[in-house]
């Protein structure tokens, strides 16, 4: 157990070993992200704590699949190097490990590397804070993604909310299986969904098309990618790109707009799986190569127009995400252009910006849940215009939507902190639903109109819709109704081509419940 001050210098020689010196550490993009990461402009560190003889689960699992057949001495034990944001020395760390009461001491914890003892790729599983809890940014970063961690050092255990990470490893794992690596630590908190090591996965993926072999690895294609996520107990969704940027890509390849990635983004984080975006990125100046990166968060402008688009959507507010980018650290920041691209990490250089571009989005799901966002966002589009048309309400009227899967108890308590009517609460948390269910608000400026539910373990050619919740006035319901009742056949065939033609009957079944 060594203490030491936070500074350029000491962590280096924290992460480094016998095949890496201080030197070569510094020279990583890692060892640069991090120092910013976690200085004084991140999350503050000012103490490191070094654990030799720490046994690594998931370095332990790749060391036997591969690093004990090799004929240079590569060791098993690790180094684990802990943070704080206070300063003190070795004589108070041991006062506040013989009172670990002292909760003041302890506050200041803000997580762990361990540094693994191989040439080059040192950085292993990483559990640190996220970025600072600033009051004015505070409701706008949104990390659904993370879990909790119970983290034991030397006898006092601590608990830290936040997402694991350990640096690419291209003989064990490529970029795509580290990004399904930290996607695996929050979805298996289910107990349903296996969390793997890195060399679990790669082999749950097979081989690629192309040939190769599993040890040492190259990269995982999207089949591969799929592959390993159904492996491990879940469903992947792939949504591909659709549009060709008109330079600087390598030719050919689509990509996902700007939009949409915004929407799924937002669309799927309340269940808390981190979706893996496959991306090009710049690559020695006038190539683009392949990367993957885990999405762990994002954060919405607080008064940023609503968007342009058709159909606005509450997701046009986000303004950048978070991914967990093996090439660089966790909660790495990515923004978005005026184009369809984005600005990553990988898209500064000495001279200019060049996008990043996503050509795949995979989302990882819970193999009950059956029906897509694309699904849903087919009955989004007449619900649009039926609700402008009721209304009188015009193209560019303050008419937006908000999408999101969520679990049926989450809504629930939703529910009860709503301003509906009492009794009307009692009816709706009383009622039975399934785990999963679509929620679809439309707004009027700032204000909740309606909420239309729609039950996301059922199938796509029936859409059957769960509630039609109104928090209008009552004049503007029972207008809603008049309309509805009014023109319900005209509307049944607006359904019908929108894929939604069984969710029209219950539209009429609803009505009659209205007050």
């Amino acid at each position: 157990m060594r203490v030491l001050p936070f500074d350029e210098q000491s962590f280096a020689e924290a992460l480094s070993n016998e095949h890496s010196t201080a030197e070569v550490i510094r020279h990583k993009t890692h060892f640069a992200y991090f120092l910013k990461y976690l200085g004084d402009n991140g999350i503050r560190v000012k103490t490191m704590v070094i654990e030799d003889g720490y046994i690594s689960k998931d370095y332990l699992h790749d060391y036997a699949s591969y690093y004990a057949f090799c004929f240079a001495g590569y060791e098993k034990i690790c180094k684990r190097i802990h943070f704080f944001s206070t300063e003190f020395d070795e004589i108070a760390l041991k006062a506040a490990l013989l009172n670990p009461a002292e909760e003041a001491f302890w506050n200041g914890y803000k997580g762990f590397i361990v540094s693994k003892p191989l040439p080059i790729t040192v950085i292993g599983y990483t559990v640190l804070s996220v970025y600072p809890d600033i009051p004015e940014v505070r409701e706008q970063r949104i990390f659904s993604a993370l879990r909790d961690y119970k983290i034991h050092f030397f006898g006092k255990e601590l608990t830290l909310k936040s997402l694991a990470f350990q640096e690419q490893d291209s003989v064990i794992a490529a970029c795509a299986t580290t990004a399904i690596w930290s996607m695996l630590n929050r979805a298996s908190t289910d107990h349903h969904t296996i969390l793997k090591v890195p060399s679990e996965i790669t082999k749950g993926a097979g081989l690629s098309q192309q040939g190769g072999r599993l040890f040492p690895n190259s990269g995982l294609e999207i089949r591969q990618i799929c592959r390993a996520i159904i492996n491990c107990g879940l469903e992947p969704e792939v949504n591909q790109g659709n549009v060709i940027p008109e330079s600087g890509i390598t030719k050919g390849i689509k990509v996902v707009e700007t939009s949409r990635i915004k929407q799924l983004i937002y669309a799927y984080e309340r269940i808390g799986i981190p979706i893996i975006l496959c991306i090009q990125v710049p690559h020695r100046n006038t190539e683009y190569g392949f990367h993957a990166v885990a999405v762990a968060g994002y954060k919405m402008a607080e008064d940023a127009a609503v968007g342009v688009w058709t159909t606005p959507f509450v997701a046009d507010r986000m303004e950048k995400f978070y991914v967990h980018d093996d090439q660089f650290g966790p909660f790495a920041w990515v923004k978005f252009l005026e184009s369809d691209g984005i600005e990553s990490p990988w898209s500064t250089n000495d001279e200019a910006i060049r996008p990043t571009y996503v050509i795949n989005a995979v989302i990882p799901v819970y193999p009950k849940i059956r029906i897509t966002y694309e699904n849903i966002l087919d009955l989004v589009t007449p619900l649009d215009g039926i609700i402008k048309d009721a209304f009188g309400l015009q193209q560019n009227d303050p008419l937006y939507w908000d999408i999101k899967l969520d679990f049926s108890e989450s809504f629930k308590r939703y529910v009860m902190q709503s301003s509906l009517d009492d009794e009307d609460k009692l009816e709706l948390i009383k009622k039975s639903m399934p785990k999963y269910i679509w929620v679809v608000t439309c707004y009027v400026e700032n204000a909740r109109f309606f909420d239309f539910t729609f039950d996301a373990t059922g199938v796509n050619n029936a859409m059957l819709g769960l509630e039609i919740i109104p928090f209008a006035t009552d004049d503007v319901t029972s207008h809603f109704h008049k309309y509805l009742s009014t023109w319900a056949d005209g509307l049944a065939a607006i359904f019908q081509t929108a894929g939604g033609s069984k969710y029209i009957e219950h539209f009429r079944t609803q009505l009659e419940t209205w007050k």
